[in-house]
């Protein structure tokens, strides 16, 4: 009897672990994703230059289904000169981005590695400060893309994540000033594989 009770708890704590394992995504759950970078430059000379960027970008998703996901996609970016010496001046620019997303997984390679197909849509701008070579302070920007990702899990609950290039971006960018053209972009990138990866971001992937 206590071998049977014994195989019986070991079959039990079997199956929990093995449920505890599972590197799936169900209806109901949260996403917290995001990336963030800090990068400095610096020059010395006649005249000593520094400069410091400073990006974040937080995204949360809530699953529909077991395979798609909607949710908010926020950004910030700073980007800061010094300069002193004989050309001293500084100038800082500052870009906020506000945007909609919707994922969905359709592939599986494993059990741990999950590809999906992810449209957003977004509106930013950007804050110009001492830019000599700009004639407005401000840029809107709205934009549309999709492209494909995928999501590693290296535990049940977190993942490395990596958006690659969008296949298909348009965006139109407004200079705030009178009489002034907006300019807009269309790129398409089917076939340029290399570039995914140049141009593709890493990412941390909490679920909830």
């Amino acid at each position: 009897m206590r071998k049977i009770l014994l195989m019986l708890f070991a079959a039990t704590c079997l199956a929990a672990m093995s449920h505890a394992q599972e590197f799936n995504f169900q209806k109901g759950d949260i996403l917290l994703e995001g990336n963030a970078g800090l990068y400095s430059t610096k020059r010395k000379g006649d005249s000593q230059w520094k400069s410091t960027s400073l990006t974040l970008n937080p995204k949360v998703g809530y699953l529909l289904t077991e395979k798609f996901a909607v949710g908010l996609d926020l950004g910030y970016r700073l980007d800061k000169n010094i300069m002193s010496g004989e050309m001293s001046g500084d100038s800082k620019t500052q870009s906020y981005r506000f945007g909609a997303f919707g994922r969905y997984y359709f592939l599986e390679l494993g059990k741990r590695f999950k590809t999906y197909a992810e449209g957003a849509a977004s509106y930013g701008f950007t804050n110009y400060d001492n830019y000599t070579n700009y004639d407005y302070d401000r840029l809107d920007s709205y934009a549309a893309s999709a492209g494909i990702g995928a999501n590693f899990f290296i535990t049940p609950k977190i993942a490395i994540g990596y958006s690659f290039a969008n296949l298909i971006s348009y965006s139109i960018d407004k200079p705030d000033m009178p009489d002034a053209d907006n300019v807009s972009r269309f790129n398409v990138n089917v076939n340029s594989f290399r570039n995914f990866f140049e141009s593709g971001q890493f990412s941390l992937t909490f679920k909830f």
